[in-house]
């Protein structure tokens, strides 16, 4: 089912061989599916090998330690990769958002060392909702749209909010890692 996404098979085939992507089932990727919160830090941490460090004395009161991804999201805690709400929940099942995927790999390139190429922000006026990025969100999205991780979509916005797809995901995941030159 990935035939009409020729630009994104070498992401695609490149995170299964390094076993990111757990979930294709029947032989399909469903390329336009959502994921959740769950898959994409998992996605995540194997695409860049992130340790997985899980003996957190303080686990998020929203999962259990039967969750198909409780070992995945201990371990983004543990990392510092992702962070408990002040109710201590991580929203496991949640669909993930393009700007979730985004501070996402924003932080595991912080957790190996690597710093954000820096971009002015000129370059994402461009984009019709540009104004609706808050001021503290700005240097990391803009890092992203420099790098050209992420891009624009049908109407010329970033539309950050959105829920985003596996293939989106995918393609970010790779990109980030070809970008900042992360062999697997």
């Amino acid at each position: 089912d990935i035939d009409p996404y020729e630009w994104a098979h070498d992401a695609i085939y490149n995170l299964q061989g390094i076993g990111a992507l757990d979930n294709i089932q029947n032989e399909n990727f469903y390329p336009l599916n959502v994921i959740t919160r769950g898959q994409m830090v998992h996605m995540v941490l194997k695409s860049f090998n992130i340790s997985y460090d899980t003996s957190g004395l303080f686990p998020p009161t929203d999962i259990t330690p039967n969750h198909k991804h409780y070992k995945d999201l201990i371990a983004a805690i543990n990392s510092g990769l992702i962070h408990p709400d002040s109710e201590g929940r991580i929203y496991p099942d949640k669909v993930a958002t393009r700007k979730d995927i985004i501070f996402l790999l924003g932080s595991a390139l912080g957790n190996l060392g690597y710093p954000l190429n820096s971009y002015e922000i000129e370059h994402m006026e461009r984009f019709n909702d540009f104004w609706q990025i808050p001021q503290e969100d700005i240097e990391i999205v803009s890092s992203f749209v420099g790098d050209r991780i992420i891009s624009g979509k049908a109407g010329q916005v970033l539309d950050l909010n959105s829920n985003t797809t596996r293939i989106e995901t995918v393609s970010f995941i790779y990109r980030t890692l070809l970008t900042y030159k992360i062999n697997r």
